[in-house]
């Protein structure tokens, strides 16, 4: 299937080549009114699948907007973030968040009490170790919240194990500013930046990677710096 611009809805939708007549598949995709037109959604409570689950901790039942800081958490649990469950329908989901920069754990806590706000925040779970790694000593963090109404949520944006992640399905319609926050929060996980220069050009040049093992991913994250008018690109290594 392709990504093409479907211009009596005005939104990007996922089409066969039998369904490519009448619609625009952009070469290069740039800030248009394709951007935009979906402001807020709804969480769905994933605790009605579980036992006892009418004592568990539920998402808001409130809209919940598109903006920059939920796009930027997004981000950052799909760089260092994760869902684990004991069982399709667990009742013992977990959200897990590995992180040692203190302004991304704040972030972190942020969004999960913006997204259940009943949930005693006391109850967040911190892991510290301390390990080798390729012959250097290293620290890091993890910070764990059990709630599967939230966790089928995130599962549902970003798939489950490294190799499925992707961007949630809503990308290309939401507003600039969330389009802007997912991005700073794949940077800010699993991102780099750095000046380089090359032997053919003339002054130094900034550039922007991103590290993923999931090719689904890739692409929609050079999909996502293109509706800035980002040039981007994949190149693989081993």
């Amino acid at each position: 299937s392709a990504i093409t611009w479907d211009p009596d809805n005005k939104t990007f939708v996922k089409t066969k080549p039998t369904e490519l007549k009448g619609r625009v598949m952009p070469k290069v995709i740039s800030m248009s009114d394709a951007c935009g037109t979906l402001n807020s959604i709804k969480l769905i409570d994933y605790n009605m699948s579980v036992v006892n689950s009418e004592k568990a901790v539920r998402v808001t039942a409130e809209d919940i907007q598109l903006d920059e800081a939920l796009g930027h958490f997004i981000g950052m649990m799909i760089g260092d973030g994760w869902v684990s469950r004991q069982g399709e329908f667990s009742s013992h989901s977990m959200i897990c968040f590995a992180n040692v920069t203190k302004e991304l754990v704040d972030s972190f806590k942020s969004q999960i009490h913006r997204l259940i706000p009943d949930y005693d925040m006391n109850n967040i779970r911190k892991d510290c170790s301390k390990h080798m790694f390729q012959g250097y000593d290293c620290y890091s963090e993890k910070y764990t919240v059990t709630n599967t109404s939230l966790a089928g949520n995130i599962d549902n944006w970003i798939c489950a194990k490294a190799a499925n992640k992707r961007l949630p399905e809503f990308f290309l319609s939401a507003p600039r500013e969330f389009r802007e926050g997912l991005l700073a929060g794949l940077i800010d996980t699993d991102g780099t930046m750095n000046w380089s220069k090359a032997c053919c050009k003339k002054n130094p040049q900034f550039s922007v990677a991103y590290s993923t093992v999931s090719i689904n991913l890739a692409h929609e994250i050079v999909l996502l710096a293109k509706s800035f008018g980002i040039k981007a690109s994949i190149t693989e290594s081993v």
